[in-house]
């Protein structure tokens, strides 16, 4: 009996742990609106927010708000169809803390999608890595992606454009789609590229 006690303590603080470090990530998180009742999340990082290219689509008429209640413009500044992921830049209030880019993923690495699914209240879903390097295929879109992450975290529509992140904050990937049994995410890789190539 004192053994099982011994093990179920240290348990259940890393549960505690886990839930507070992700919904401190959460005050980072935006909701992005392209007009026309389209919608998705994005996550700050240094001063400007990531979002999903499908999100924002080569829009100019682009909306953020953020978890402070302000609503402001943004500026679609760079998107690249490819990896399905675009840069924003907007007026971002101070007190918010950008997100840093974790330094890898691995499977089984306890994870959150956190986003503002059907354009609604802020939503945390908490999951594992189960894959990495996945292609992903969508045929009605007809486009391909490479080097994906499968997570069992739960993604829901709106969802896209908000991040994956861990315990530590740190983000892993862009949610891209959804699936039945969880979502895909653009890679760590393929996110450090694109921003490198955007010189951020």
């Amino acid at each position: 009996m004192k053994k099982a006690l011994l093990v179920l303590i240290p348990i259940f603080l890393m549960s505690v742990a886990a839930e507070a470090s992700f919904e401190d990530a959460a005050d980072s998180i935006v909701l992005v609106n392209q007009g026309d009742h389209e919608f998705g999340s994005g996550v700050i990082y240094e001063d400007y927010i990531i979002t999903s290219y499908h999100v924002v689509e080569d829009s100019e008429d682009l909306e953020v708000a953020f978890s402070t209640g302000e609503t402001v413009e943004a500026d679609n500044l760079a998107g690249e169809s490819s990896t399905d992921l675009a840069l924003l830049e907007a007026d971002i209030p101070e007190q918010l803390q950008p997100l840093e880019l974790a330094d890898e993923t691995t499977v089984n690495q306890e994870v959150a999608a956190i986003g503002y699914p059907y354009a609604s209240e802020l939503d945390i879903t908490e999951g594992k890595v189960l894959e990495t390097g996945v292609t992903l295929e969508l045929q009605q879109e007809n486009k391909v992606f490479t080097d994906m992450v499968f997570t069992d975290a739960e993604i829901r529509p709106g969802n896209s454009g908000g991040p994956l992140v861990d315990q530590e904050d740190d983000i892993h990937g862009i949610v891209t789609a959804k699936s039945s049994e969880g979502g895909y995410t653009t890679s760590l890789n393929d996110l450090e590229q694109f921003l490198q190539s955007q010189n951020r």
